[in-house]
């Protein structure tokens, strides 16, 4: 699955609404990982990512990006995603 926020709806509160809900879907499904594949120069996200708890977990076969993971039971355990699931 592919999902994106807007450029006009970012620094709001979307993006987190979007991973709360990717997080409860994935514990209701039975997944272990959440995983983000982001743009090597894509700052921001990797930071918003990783206040919420994933690590970086590999590169990505395609050069320009990397792959963070979280597994789904940590989601709450950071201070950012207290909220999650």
């Amino acid at each position: 699955m592919q999902m994106w926020v807007a450029p006009e709806f970012r620094g709001g509160s979307v993006a987190t609404e979007l991973l709360l809900e990717v997080f409860r879907w994935a514990k209701s499904n039975g997944f272990a990982f959440v995983k983000a594949e982001v743009m090597r120069s894509n700052a921001r996200a990797r930071r918003f990512y990783e206040k919420f708890g994933f690590s970086l977990s590999a590169d990505s076969p395609a050069a320009s990006s990397v792959i963070l993971t979280m597994r789904v039971e940590q989601a709450g355990s950071s201070a950012a995603s207290a909220d999650l699931i």
